[in-house]
Protein backbone atom coordinates (compact mmCIF):
# COMPACT_ATOMS: atom_id res chain seq x y z
CA UNK A 1 0.00 0.00 0.00
CA UNK A 2 2.78 2.46 0.93
CA UNK A 3 4.76 1.88 -2.28
CA UNK A 4 1.64 1.92 -4.43
CA UNK A 5 0.65 5.30 -3.00
CA UNK A 6 4.11 6.69 -3.86
CA UNK A 7 3.48 5.85 -7.51
CA UNK A 8 0.45 8.18 -7.46
CA UNK A 9 2.67 11.24 -7.05
CA UNK A 10 3.70 12.87 -10.35
CA UNK A 11 7.43 13.24 -10.93
CA UNK A 12 6.88 16.89 -11.84
CA UNK A 13 5.84 17.87 -8.29
CA UNK A 14 8.16 20.02 -6.17
CA UNK A 15 9.92 18.54 -3.16
CA UNK A 16 7.61 20.44 -0.79
CA UNK A 17 4.48 19.18 -2.55
CA UNK A 18 5.78 15.59 -2.55
CA UNK A 19 6.61 15.86 1.16
CA UNK A 20 3.13 17.19 1.97
CA UNK A 21 1.48 14.42 -0.05
CA UNK A 22 3.64 11.69 1.52
CA UNK A 23 2.94 13.07 5.00
CA UNK A 24 -0.80 12.87 4.32
CA UNK A 25 -0.40 9.36 2.90
CA UNK A 26 1.63 8.31 5.92
CA UNK A 27 -1.16 9.50 8.21
CA UNK A 28 -3.67 7.38 6.26
CA UNK A 29 -1.27 4.43 6.31
CA UNK A 30 -0.70 4.55 10.08
CA UNK A 31 -4.44 4.97 10.67
CA UNK A 32 -5.13 1.84 8.65
CA UNK A 33 -2.48 -0.11 10.57
CA UNK A 34 -3.76 1.08 13.95
CA UNK A 35 -7.30 0.12 12.98
CA UNK A 36 -6.17 -3.34 11.86
CA UNK A 37 -4.19 -3.93 15.06
CA UNK A 38 -7.18 -3.20 17.33
CA UNK A 39 -8.25 -6.84 17.05
CA UNK A 40 -4.93 -7.85 18.63
CA UNK A 41 -4.86 -5.28 21.47
CA UNK A 42 -4.82 -6.49 25.08
CA UNK A 43 -8.23 -7.11 26.62
CA UNK A 44 -7.65 -4.63 29.48
CA UNK A 45 -6.19 -2.02 27.15
CA UNK A 46 -2.56 -2.33 28.27
CA UNK A 47 0.11 -4.99 28.49
CA UNK A 48 -0.19 -5.96 32.13
CA UNK A 49 1.59 -8.50 34.23
CA UNK A 50 0.53 -11.26 34.27
CA UNK A 51 -0.77 -11.45 30.73
CA UNK A 52 -4.10 -13.12 30.24
CA UNK A 53 -4.42 -16.22 28.09
CA UNK A 54 -6.44 -14.13 25.61
CA UNK A 55 -3.63 -11.55 25.36
CA UNK A 56 -1.03 -14.27 24.79
CA UNK A 57 -3.20 -15.87 22.12
CA UNK A 58 -3.64 -12.48 20.41
CA UNK A 59 0.12 -11.97 20.18
CA UNK A 60 0.58 -15.43 18.71
CA UNK A 61 -2.32 -14.90 16.24
CA UNK A 62 -0.76 -11.64 15.05
CA UNK A 63 2.64 -13.27 14.62
CA UNK A 64 1.09 -16.17 12.72
CA UNK A 65 -0.88 -13.82 10.47
CA UNK A 66 2.16 -11.67 9.65
CA UNK A 67 4.33 -14.72 9.02
CA UNK A 68 1.77 -16.27 6.67
CA UNK A 69 1.35 -13.01 4.72
CA UNK A 70 4.95 -11.81 4.57
CA UNK A 71 7.18 -14.72 5.59
CA UNK A 72 8.30 -15.58 2.06
CA UNK A 73 9.69 -12.10 1.34
CA UNK A 74 13.40 -11.36 1.60
CA UNK A 75 14.45 -10.68 5.19
CA UNK A 76 10.83 -10.87 6.43
CA UNK A 77 11.46 -13.50 9.12
CA UNK A 78 14.31 -11.53 10.68
CA UNK A 79 12.24 -8.34 10.54
CA UNK A 80 9.29 -10.07 12.22
CA UNK A 81 11.57 -11.41 14.94
CA UNK A 82 12.91 -7.92 15.54
CA UNK A 83 9.41 -6.43 15.51
CA UNK A 84 8.19 -8.73 18.26
CA UNK A 85 11.20 -7.93 20.46
CA UNK A 86 9.76 -4.41 20.68
CA UNK A 87 6.86 -5.72 22.76
CA UNK A 88 7.18 -5.50 26.54
CA UNK A 89 9.22 -8.49 27.81
CA UNK A 90 6.20 -10.23 29.32
CA UNK A 91 4.35 -10.00 25.98
CA UNK A 92 7.19 -11.29 23.78
CA UNK A 93 6.61 -14.72 22.26
CA UNK A 94 10.24 -15.69 22.88
CA UNK A 95 10.04 -19.22 21.51
CA UNK A 96 8.47 -17.92 18.30
CA UNK A 97 11.08 -15.15 18.07
CA UNK A 98 13.77 -17.83 18.43
CA UNK A 99 12.20 -19.91 15.66
CA UNK A 100 11.89 -16.89 13.35
CA UNK A 101 15.50 -15.92 13.95
CA UNK A 102 16.70 -19.46 13.28
CA UNK A 103 14.59 -19.73 10.12
CA UNK A 104 15.90 -16.40 8.87
CA UNK A 105 19.47 -17.60 9.39
CA UNK A 106 18.56 -21.01 7.93
CA UNK A 107 20.03 -22.84 10.89
CA UNK A 108 18.95 -24.30 14.18
CA UNK A 109 19.05 -22.14 17.27
CA UNK A 110 19.87 -23.49 20.71
CA UNK A 111 18.82 -20.30 22.39
CA UNK A 112 18.28 -16.62 22.00
CA UNK A 113 19.64 -13.68 23.95
CA UNK A 114 17.39 -10.62 23.99
CA UNK A 115 19.70 -7.69 24.65
CA UNK A 116 17.07 -4.98 24.58
CA UNK A 117 13.87 -4.31 22.68
CA UNK A 118 14.76 -4.44 19.00
CA UNK A 119 18.04 -6.40 19.22
CA UNK A 120 18.64 -10.12 19.20
CA UNK A 121 21.61 -12.44 18.96
CA UNK A 122 21.37 -16.14 18.14
CA UNK A 123 23.61 -18.42 20.16
CA UNK A 124 26.02 -20.30 17.90
CA UNK A 125 26.19 -24.07 17.86
CA UNK A 126 28.28 -25.30 20.76
CA UNK A 127 28.63 -21.86 22.36
CA UNK A 128 27.20 -22.03 25.89
CA UNK A 129 27.23 -18.25 26.18
CA UNK A 130 27.34 -15.57 23.53
CA UNK A 131 28.29 -12.20 25.00
CA UNK A 132 26.19 -9.26 23.88
CA UNK A 133 27.64 -7.10 21.13
CA UNK A 134 29.30 -3.83 22.05
CA UNK A 135 26.62 -1.17 21.74
CA UNK A 136 27.56 2.35 20.81
CA UNK A 137 26.69 4.85 23.56
CA UNK A 138 24.32 7.49 22.20
CA UNK A 139 25.70 11.01 21.93
CA UNK A 140 24.56 13.35 24.69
Amino acid sequence: MWRARAAEIPLSWSEERVEAARTAQFGEFTGAIESGLCAFAPVRGNWGIPMTAVDTASVRRLLSLLRSRYGKRNDALRQLALLFTLLPPEAQPTSSIEQLGASAEQRAARGIVVIDGGSLVLAREGAPYLPPPALVTPAA
